[in-house]
């Protein structure tokens, strides 16, 4: 036997139903808002992650200048001084130096070697060259030249070869900057020889005669570790100083980003609770009394 709703019941059954739908309506728009919001809102956080990670990547590089600096300078300072890079297996490369001491009849050094030419220890020792003519009998003296030639830095070994021949021809041909002074005496020793008499200090750095090899990998090991416990060392001092308080910069950084995804996961949640509720609402809408 079927049960026929009353009249009242009926209109509280109709009251119901337009009270739920004007709910699920109302949930509709706000599902709707949130929806906007959501996706405005992750458009916000992608923005902030790029601005997060911009803020990492400046408080890092702050944090790390004083080592990144004093490491340059330790290397920079190693490399001025012929240390070599870290890391890698440097090319050395010499030069030839010559260098000659000589007087006439008496002492002949000559030594040859291949040395860098690096900026404190390129620098040659003086060129010097003395010639004395022979002495010239006149109105009973006797005259000679002194001449004390100005020599700048040699590059070939034509005057090198010039003084080891004693040709004065060449040098009286081919140097022409010299301090002269006469001498005059009132007798000479015949037994000494009567010629020109040389006096020469010369040096000769060629850099057309190089000598290349590698570096060795024991000093390079030597020179790295040097090199980063230097620069680690001296970077530390000075960011102790400077009392930068980087993972504290780091953790506000983090948390300001944090609470910016918190609160997209609070709207999801409450969407996520909404669509629920409409969905159950909806059901309960298409149920029909028996």
């Amino acid at each position: 036997m079927s049960h026929r709703k009353t009249k009242k019941e009926k209109i509280l059954s109709q009251q119901r139903s337009k009270n739920r739908t004007q709910q699920i309506k109302e949930l509709q728009q706000l599902k709707h808002d949130l929806e906007i919001k959501i996706e405005k809102q992750k458009r916000e956080n992608f923005k902030q992650l790029n601005i997060r990670n911009f803020k990492v990547f400046t408080s890092t590089c702050n944090f790390l200048a004083p080592f990144v600096i004093s490491a340059g300078i330790s290397v920079g300072l190693f490399r001025l001084f012929g240390g070599g890079l870290p890391f890698l297996s440097d090319e050395i490369t010499k030069y030839k130096i010559y260098n000659l001491d000589f007087e006439t009849k008496g002492y002949v050094t000559m030594d040859e070697e291949y040395r860098t030419n690096r900026w404190f220890d390129d620098s040659l020792p003086r060129n010097s060259l003395t010639i004395y003519t022979p002495w010239e009998q006149k109105d009973n003296q006797y005259v000679r030249l002194k001449r004390e030639y100005d020599i700048n830095s040699l590059t070939t070994l034509d005057l090198y070869n010039a003084v080891l021949a004693e040709d004065y021809e060449y040098i009286e041909e081919n140097l022409k900057d010299y301090k002269e002074e006469k001498q005059v005496v009132s007798e000479i020793d015949s037994k000494i020889s009567n010629d020109y008499f040389f006096e020469a200090s010369l040096h000769i750095l060629d850099k057309e005669d190089v000598l290349k090899y590698n570096e060795t990998d024991l000093k390079n090991i030597i020179i790295t570790i040097i090199e980063l416990v230097l620069g680690l060392a001296i970077g530390g001092v000075v960011a102790y100083r400077r009392d930068y308080e980087y993972l504290y910069f780091l953790e506000e950084i983090n948390d300001s980003y944090r609470c910016k995804i918190q609160a997209t996961k609070l709207m999801q949640q409450e969407l996520h609770e909404t669509n629920e509720t409409i969905l159950s609402l909806t059901k309960r809408k298409g149920v029909k009394s028996k």
